[in-house]
């Protein structure tokens, strides 16, 4: 009995290190040794920001078949985000990552815009947008999320679809990157394989920055070269 006893309370001690939550917040120089990306984020607000990706039991992804020679890492990501110059961080209540890739959480350092993070600079006085990115399919298919800062917090930018009623917090996409157009519109790339209609578009969004929504405005299909 007593030795049922003590391999019970190890493998509770190991399910509670297994699943331990990540911490409410982090130094500044501890999120900076730590982080596999960061970036400098321009809020909603026009308050400049800094956010640190850290992740947990980080490893080197070694088998990855779309990017062999690429340098990528593989943990559960988390952001830690502070104003400029604080020297404390809070860790973010957002998902980084979409339902596909929530359980393969991937950063390509060689090529981030593959898998991984990276910013779209505001235009117009527009905030700064994190985008995270993961393949999720071997013909180029990606799954992508938009973040922007507002009230002092990173939040998901979400989009309408065609119903206008419904709420996305995800696109599937293709490597090209999102961008911010001159008149502050958002445009987005992807492409389908369905049928009739195979090819690939761009379609650009309205931004209600007060609730961080994307409004589809148009789509247009990308001549083949």
């Amino acid at each position: 009995m007593k030795k049922f006893f003590t391999v019970a309370l190890m493998i509770l001690f190991a399910a509670q290190i297994c699943y331990a939550e990540p911490p409410q917040a982090m130094q500044r120089e501890t999120a900076k040794s730590r982080a596999r990306q960061s970036f400098n984020l321009c809020s909603v607000e026009g308050a400049w920001y800094e956010v640190y990706i850290v992740g947990e039991k980080e490893k080197i992804w070694v088998d990855w078949q779309w990017a062999r020679n690429d340098e990528v890492f593989t943990a559960n990501y988390h952001a830690y985000l502070g104003k400029d110059y604080s020297s404390s961080l809070a860790l973010q209540n957002v998902e980084l990552f979409g339902r596909y890739g929530k359980d393969n959480q991937r950063i390509n350092m060689t090529s981030p815009n593959r898998d991984g993070f990276s910013v779209v600079r505001g235009v117009n006085g527009l905030p700064d947008l994190l985008v995270s990115k993961i393949q999720v399919t071997g013909g180029g298919g990606f799954e992508m999320k938009i973040f922007a800062v507002k009230n002092g917090q990173l939040r998901v930018v979400k989009s309408f679809v065609k119903d206008k009623k419904t709420l996305n917090e995800s696109f599937i996409t293709i490597s090209t990157p999102t961008t911010y157009l001159d008149n502050g519109t958002i445009s987005i790339p992807w492409h389908t394989n369905a049928m009739p209609g195979a090819g690939s578009y761009v379609t650009v969004y309205m931004f209600d920055v007060q609730n961080l929504i994307l409004i589809p405005a148009y789509t247009n299909k990308i001549p083949r070269q």
